[in-house]
């Protein structure tokens, strides 16, 4: 069958001398891999496509039983190529790329990641505002979409803030469980996310090691409620970001 779907680019692997395998996040058929063929020739019509990060429409021959499908045509959905030009961007976009490789099912259609995906990737385009302490805030949006997110409770806060990791909770009181006590700025993070106040976080010049620690609860967490989650190979452009 010949399927058409838009598309994000998550993953590109080089196959024999000229042709990669491609995965895909598509709007109709979830996650799936294609092959397409002869795309480092310098002729290809997949010439300057198959980037992560890009947003395609594609047509490509489905069937649901064969783990590579066959890529027929792809071109171009929207402009993300700024991305690849600004370190901050990339760093946040890579991450979350692998991210939504590893929380999506191949052939499960998921139109809440694929949304949040192609939105993310329009906005760090677009956007001339910084994005480097944007992470935690696409780490607590995942968790919202995997059923696990988090929840801001009320309680006295004599003792400051901690997230629960088995109660899956931000609050004054520490669960029965394991949990990390917040700082002062990571609370206030956090406050902002609940509150729905992205805009302020990209405003705010928090410091750097509050938000790799951060990032690090976060992760704990979402691995703690999703075991198969493994360790991002991408974190590394954060260690350099976050200095």
């Amino acid at each position: 069958m010949l399927a058409k779907s838009t598309a994000i680019v998550l993953r590109i692997v080089d196959f024999k001398e000229s042709s990669k395998i491609v995965t895909l996040l598509t709007e109709g058929y979830g996650k799936i891999a294609v092959m397409a063929r002869g795309v480092n020739k310098p002729k290809s019509k997949f010439a300057g496509l198959m980037q992560p990060g890009n947003l395609l429409d594609v047509m490509f021959y489905y069937k649901q039983t064969r783990s590579v499908q066959n890529l027929s045509e792809a071109n171009l959905a929207d402009q993300t190529w700024k991305i690849r030009s600004d370190i901050e961007k990339m760093a946040i976009a890579t991450a979350t790329l692998e991210m939504l490789e590893q929380l999506t099912h191949e052939n499960e259609e998921n139109q809440e990641f694929f949304e949040f995906g192609k939105s993310l990737l329009v906005w760090l385009h677009q956007s001339k505002l910084s994005p480097k302490y944007l992470f935690p805030y696409i780490q607590m949006r995942l968790s919202d979409l995997l059923g696990v997110g988090l929840q801001a409770m009320e309680s006295p806060v004599q003792n400051g803030y901690f997230l629960n990791i088995d109660e899956g909770s931000v609050s004054g009181m520490q669960g029965s469980g394991m949990a990390f006590r917040l700082s002062e700025t990571q609370a206030y993070y956090m406050e902002l996310v609940f509150s729905g106040k992205k805009s302020q976080i990209l405003k705010n010049d928090f410091a750097s090691v509050e938000i790799k620690n951060l990032i690090h609860h976060l992760d704990v967490y979402i691995k703690h409620h999703i075991p198969e989650i493994r360790d991002r190979r991408s974190d590394y452009i954060f260690q350099q970001l976050l200095q």
